[in-house]
Formats: structure tokens, sequence, C-alpha cells
């Protein structure tokens, strides 16, 4: 099937083809137009990149070349940034930011082999993978990129493979349900060979706008895309018809503001900056959050510590740990000088070590204002079905939601946005998509959902991707799904020791059998 648009020019100081990207405009080649159409539409999209003293310089030169020459005069302009053609040349061109689970969900759809769209990921890493990659970095890397994972050795993930998978694409037939992070990165890559996605995959390619304009008259909008490659510190520019924004949600962290921080003695840490428990071996940790994370790094962090406390302050049932060496408490009060942990309800205590598994914020901070996306880090507005942007609905934002099983969201959001982006359905009108976004608001409200919990579905999640469903007529995810991961979360509470020996196997799409 024909590809719709997409023609890149791009120039750098390395030698590669200018012409990265061709594809036929109408039934004519854009290389065997007559040479006043060429100049018209490459004057078009140079002065898009107004300022640029190379795009001048192109634009004087390629005005008076001949057809036969036109390849030539292209090839020898060079230059350290990147020009493409106008948006018009680029109908149909989708851009993912992100090569992680959800980028990677993304990258399949619009790259199959009946897809109208041209796709291309912009990745910062050097890897595919997202936060399921191991760095042995923290804050940056070798190359000065912030260090966007948050894997730590020996993690193992707290949902079974048989619902962590996409949907239709299983995990290999490894004995365990709940399998290690080596797996999981290892299914990823599995997954990107098996649909070729390595080839539209800029490495090393780090965004740095996403600015929408209008390219004509119309109310049409597409969107511009800054990138710096980390490599060469060359940059491009590129545009597009929809852009697709997966860049993941587990690498800004929540740092809680406690009194005393600066006179505490001890060691101060977050779980983004976790890697392995054998530098707490013999001292007295607190673990701050009683999350999936803090729960398992608690429990880690035990076997070799003198002892460790969990401060949360959960309402349920305390957590069992079996006879594990580790101390329930309540929330911090302040932080005192020494080493010294002041709680809420009066007790003191002193800890060589304190590993804050406090949650991450969610940041975007290369979409521009234009973009009219906000967040105070943890709700994201304005969105509709919490991932279409409501003022620019040809913009989605995936992975928000929380609580439910990330594969295979991220599957359905991404086929509910190749199917809005090829025309299959319509969303709502703006004032409708706004209502239902207030609604949406004002019943979290009245459930008692704080700022943290915007985004939040839990129990609801098979009423939200059923919703997802019929509104872009595809297949929701089935009901067994939901039923086993909401199971699998009651269970990490309740035995949080054990519950990963549990194996599990799909009978059909509403029932499972535990082995």
């Amino acid at each position: 099937m024909q590809k719709r648009g997409a023609i890149l020019l791009s120039s750098s100081n390395r030698k590669p083809n200018i012409a990265t990207r061709f594809r036929k405009i109408g039934q004519q080649s854009f290389w065997t137009q007559q040479p006043r159409v060429f100049s018209i539409r490459c004057y078009r999209s140079f002065t898009i990149m107004h300022g640029n003293p190379f795009v001048k310089r192109a634009h004087e030169h390629l005005f008076t070349t001949s057809t036969n020459s036109k390849y030539t005069a292209l090839r020898n302009f060079h230059s350290s940034k990147s020009v493409s053609m106008d948006a018009s040349s680029k109908k149909g061109a989708i851009a993912v930011i992100g090569a992680g689970p959800a980028g990677l969900a993304a990258a399949r759809y619009f790259t199959a082999e009946d897809s109208p769209f041209d796709c291309q990921v912009f990745e910062q890493g050097d890897d595919l993978g997202g936060t399921w990659r191991l760095s042995e970095f923290v804050d940056t890397d070798d190359k000065g990129r912030k260090v966007h994972s948050s894997m730590y050795k020996n993690l193992r993930t707290n949902l079974p493979k048989e619902i962590m998978c996409y949907p239709d694409f299983p995990f290999p037939t490894y004995p365990e349900s709940y399998v290690p992070s080596e797996k999981v990165l290892k299914y990823l890559l599995d997954f990107a060979s098996h649909y070729q996605l390595r080839k539209i995959i800029k490495f090393n390619r780090s965004v740095v706008q996403v600015r929408p304009f209008k390219k004509n008259d119309d109310d049409t909008v597409n969107w511009e895309i800054k990138t710096r490659d980390y490599l060469t510190d060359e940059e491009f520019t590129d545009y597009f018809e929809g852009v697709a924004v997966c860049n993941g949600h587990h690498s800004e962290p929540v740092i809680p503001e406690i009194e005393g921080k600066q006179e505490f003695d001890g060691f101060i840490m977050h779980s983004h900056a976790y890697r392995e428990s054998c530098p707490f071996k013999g001292q007295r940790v607190l673990v701050v959050g009683a999350g999936p994370s803090g729960l398992d790094i608690a429990l880690e962090v035990s076997k070799v510590a003198l002892r460790v406390s969990l401060s949360h302050h959960l309402k349920s049932s305390q957590i069992n740990f079996k006879g594990k060496s580790v101390q329930q408490v309540t929330d911090i009060l302040r932080l005192a000088p020494g080493k010294r942990v002041e709680f809420v309800d009066g007790t003191k205590d002193e800890f060589d070590a304190i590993i804050y598994c406090t949650g991450y914020k969610n940041s975007f901070p290369f979409l521009h204002e234009d973009c009219k996306i906000t967040t105070d880090g943890f709700g994201v507005e304005p969105l509709y079905k919490h991932m279409i942007n409501i003022e620019h609905p040809t913009m989605c934002l995936t992975g928000l939601v929380t609580f439910v099983c990330p594969f295979q969201l991220l599957d359905l959001q991404a086929r509910f946005f190749y199917s809005l982006m090829s025309g299959k359905f319509q969303c709502a009108d703006k004032r409708e998509m706004y209502r239902e976004l207030k609604a949406d608001q004002h019943w979290r409200r009245n459930k008692g959902y704080g700022p943290r919990q915007a985004h939040k579905l839990g129990a609801l999640q098979q009423e939200y991707y059923d919703e997802l469903a019929k509104i872009a007529h595809i297949k929701s995810i089935d009901v067994v799904v939901s039923k086993l991961g909401l199971e699998s979360t009651k269970r990490i509470y309740s035995d949080l020791c054990s519950f990963r020996e549990a194996k599990f196997k799909l009978l059909d799409d509403k029932n499972y059998l535990e082995l």
C-alpha cells in the first residue's frame, strides 16, 4: 500500500544521503517535476526555517538550478542543522517520542503493512526498552543524558507474564509467571525485532521542542519537532501530522519536603537511584512509601540491613512481611540533627539511610506552551479519556493512567490513536470533551481521590478499556486481564513475601486458573 507523503530533506556534516526519505507526490515523482514547481516547493519549506544562512543560500541556488542538477545541488549543501520539507509534504507522517513499551506499541501500528502513515520514533537513549533497561548510572550517563530508567537489579514483575504482555504477542513459555526484569527487556527486544521497528527509531536523539502550527488557513494543525543528536550535537527540525508522546513516567522523582532535612547526617536517596541492596549492609534503613516499589525495596534491603522500617499511611491493615525484619511506622514528622527521625505519632528513632519510594512526577519539558498541555506533576490537562489533547487532538499522551495492566493498556491506547488518525472515528467536539473531563474530575473529588490520583483506575480499568474500544470501534482488553490484574495487586499486600511463587494459566477471555 502506498504511504502518504513523507519527504525529508536533511543535511549534516556527515556523508549520508541528503534525501533520506523519498515518496511520490500524486502520480509524479518529486524529482521529475518542473524546475519552477520544485523551486517554489523548496522556497516554502526553507522559509519555515527563517534566519538560517544555509537556508537562504540553498534557496537562492536551487531557484536557478536546472532539473538535471537538482540532486547535485542538494548534495553539495552541508550544515550542522537539519532542514525538513514543509508540512504539506509530510502529510501522513507520525512522530513517536520514546522507544519504551508505549512507544513500541504505537510504532507497531503506525508501521503496519496496511498503515497509510510514515512513522518516526525518537529515542534519547542508545537502545530501546525505556525504564526496563537497567542503567549503571544514576543521575546522568557517560554522554551527559539524564538517566531515564528507575530499574534495579533483581526486580521481578508484580504482574504475571500472562497479562503483562501485549494482547497478541505473548511471553515465551517461561515456567514462572512473575518474570525478572531482564526477561521483560528481552521480550521488548523480540517485539521490536518481530515488527521490524529498529529501522524507524532514531537513537541518541533528544526531543528539544514540540510545537503545533497551522499549515493552512484552516484549522488543520501539524507539528514541528526539534531534536538534538547526543553523539554529534547536530540539531534537526522535522514536521508531522500527528505525535504520540510516549516518554514514560518514571524518571522525575517526587522528593517530599520534610523539616530538618539539612540537619540530617544520614544518607538520603530516592528509589530512582536505587540499584541494589548491598550498599545498605549492616545499616539501619528507613524506607518511605508503601507502593509496589517501596514494599519491594524494603523486603530486599531487609535481607542485608541491620534493620528496616517502612513509613506509610495506609489505612488498611498492616502489610504482612511474614517475620522479616521490617518494622512498620507512621509518617515522618521531621528530621533531626545527627541521624534522628521523629514520626507523627511521637516516636523517635535513628537511621543511617533513608530511601524515598514516593513516586514520580509527570513531566513534558519539551512541549511548547502552544501545545496547551499543563501538569502539576500528577494530573495532566486537558486530556480526553486521559490521553488525547483536547486542544490539539492529533497529539496523544499515552500511559498516564495508573493501577492498570500496562502493556495491555498501551496497546489499546495505541490502537485508539491509530484509529483516530486514520479517520475511522472522530472525537467528540471540544465542548463535549471538556464537559467529560470536568465530570470525571468532579467524580474523583467526590470519591476522595487526591491530586496524585488524577489518572488512577484500579477497579475501574475494565470500564475504561471497554469505553475506549466502543468509541474507536476496536477490540477491548479481555476481562480476564483486569480480573487477574486486580487479584495480583491484592496479593502484593496480603502475601508480599510469596505472591510471586504463584503460577497462572489463562483459560479464555474471562477466566484464569492458578496452577
